[in-house]
């Protein structure tokens, strides 16, 4: 049971970091907003409801396989019951809607700098279908999950799974739960992440080559010293390079899982650990993204202070920015 509980204390490392992470944004933008009594943008209110949804996903994913029913066989910690599997199941599924916020928050970006919409605008008019959607697919599907018995434990953690475990491929065995499972798991995550990859990847790609079109027509009619230089087009590219690196090394792995599953392949023990590691840190992810350019912006001014102050100045920093 060695690698068993490696990879249940990675997990529950990893879901406290992610919980740390999304409760700074969080705690971040909600100081903000007492301290200017105004209300947020459309891009912070989009991170709030992203962070909020990961918080509680991670909250989820930390009690690991403490959630499974007592009974289940060959899994150490396992104390719950059905309902706590169910639970945690529930709120799983529920954090789907991080990788759709941060599609949304792509597609803002995109309407901002490209199509050059006003905060305003998009506020009245497109932000209520953003929430609409996120919420409405998340909150539909992992309703669904209880409904349909969908969640019971795949090893890992309770999500959309047959019981008995990989019944539908031993055909002496009936499923008791979980039925078509498979096919769940692509029509409740597979589809979107998919669709949120091809939306993170379109719009990045938009912006920076739009910024980088601009930032030549400067250069060719005020020379090298436009306002706009070459640092800060790397600087977009670097961003919009960290929004998709954190989206695939987050997700890559589930989807690496449900398709050898599909197949009849057991995941290898290194696959799962890193499952454990990537999948449950996203929150971290997102706050690194977060605070990145206010972090790089104290570093290059204050080259003698530590980094721990430079990330305190700016934490600090962010709570006081537009």
């Amino acid at each position: 049971y060695a690698g068993q509980i490696t990879v249940s204390s990675l997990t529950r490392f990893t879901s406290i970091c992610s919980v740390i992470g999304s409760g700074l944004i969080i705690g971040i933008l909600l100081s903000k907003w007492s301290k200017k009594k105004k209300v947020l943008n459309t891009r912070d209110r989009l991170l709030l409801g992203m962070s909020s949804i990961d918080l509680v996903a991670s909250i989820a994913n930390a009690f690991d396989v403490n959630a499974f029913p007592a009974d289940t066989y060959g899994i150490v910690g396992a104390m719950g019951n059905q309902a706590t599997c169910n639970l945690q199941g529930f709120f799983i599924q529920l954090g789907f809607g991080v990788p759709l916020y941060n599609a949304m928050l792509c597609v803002y970006t995109l309407l901002i700098v490209r199509m050059k919409w006003t905060d305003k605008f998009i506020a009245v008019r497109i932000e209520p279908f953003m929430h609409v959607i996120v919420l409405g697919y998340t909150l539909t599907t992992a309703t669904l999950g209880l409904v349909l018995d969908l969640y019971n434990s795949n090893g890992s953690f309770c999500w959309i799974e047959m019981y008995p475990h990989d019944c539908a491929f031993a055909g002496y065995v009936k499923c008791i739960r979980g039925e078509n499972a498979g096919l769940y798991q692509w029509i409740f995550a597979g589809v979107v992440l998919i669709s949120c990859f091809v939306i993170i990847i379109t719009s990045m790609s938009i912006i920076y080559l739009f910024i980088r079109k601009n930032v030549q027509k400067m250069k060719e009619r005020y020379g090298e010293s436009s306002v706009v230089n070459k640092t800060q087009l790397q600087e977009v590219g670097k961003q919009a390079f960290l929004y998709v690196a954190a989206f695939i090394i987050t997700f890559i792995w589930p989807m690496l899982v449900a398709i050898e599953r599909q197949l009849s392949i057991k995941p290898p023990f290194w696959q799962n650990l890193f499952l454990s590691f990537f999948f449950t840190f996203q929150g971290f992810w997102n706050f690194i993204i977060f605070i990145r350019p206010e972090y790089n912006w104290v570093r290059r001014r204050n080259k003698e202070k530590s980094s721990l102050w430079a990330l305190g100045t700016a934490i600090r920093r962010a709570t006081k920015s537009p």
